[in-house]
């Protein structure tokens, strides 16, 4: 396989800065239906805020965060044009939340130079169409999984590719709760010491399907 991963990070709060640039460099929380935070800036989220907490969990985490209703159609319509750009590359496009997908590049880029080129021209694109504030970080591998890690390990406007010979030592040092696993059992991870993807993948099979079933054994 060959897999590009794109994602704008903090995407409700990038869309806004785009349209409000006086937003930059102020934490922002964006409360969704049911008084829950819908999205957050990076400043919020370094206070700890993430969304689905309640608004006052946001202020007692970030008092100086500023509350913005969030304007979920216009993010649906921005997510939207997002797919539709990406979708110029390949048809293979699966979306993963709010400014994120996944883009199959199998029949484009098969070796890692190749890909390397391919990808960037595709931040570009994504950078000169939707504006700087929503640039994004891209992560590029042969399996989904890591080509999520490594563009969730990059910085906007950069690109991460991992070299299959370079996966497992990339992966090792990588928090545990990247697994796409339930809170409940990330949290018993936490709870027995295992806070990293080498920690987990050392574990004996047999374990971790006595510990955590099917989901476990799946990941």
């Amino acid at each position: 396989m060959s897999v590009l991963y794109c994602a704008i990070p903090h995407f409700a709060a990038g869309l806004a800065r785009r349209d409000d640039p006086a937003l930059e460099g102020t934490p922002l929380v964006f409360v969704g239906p049911e008084s829950r935070v819908f999205g957050v800036s990076a400043e919020a989220a370094a206070c700890g805020v993430v969304a689905g907490v309640t608004v006052r969990t946001a202020e007692v985490r970030c008092p100086e965060a500023r509350l913005l209703d969030a304007d979920v159609a216009r993010c649906r319509e921005e997510v939207e044009a997002l797919l539709q750009l990406l979708e110029r590359t390949g048809p293979k496009v699966e979306s993963h939340g709010w400014g994120a997908a996944y883009v199959d590049l199998d029949n484009l880029a098969r070796d890692r130079s190749d890909a390397v080129t391919l990808c960037r021209e595709i931040g570009r694109n994504v950078r000169r169409e939707l504006g700087e504030a929503l640039q994004p970080a891209l992560g590029w591998d042969s399996s989904k999984f890591t080509a999520q890690a490594a563009a969730r390990h990059t910085r906007p406007g950069h690109l991460r590719a991992v070299a299959t010979r370079q996966e497992r030592g990339f992966l090792r040092p990588l928090v545990v709760t990247l697994l796409p696993l339930a809170e409940d059992v990330l949290e018993r991870l936490c709870f027995l010491g295992l806070r990293t993807l080498g920690q987990y993948a050392a574990l004996p099979l047999a374990a971790v399907w006595q510990q955590f079933g099917r989901a476990g054994k799946r990941s």
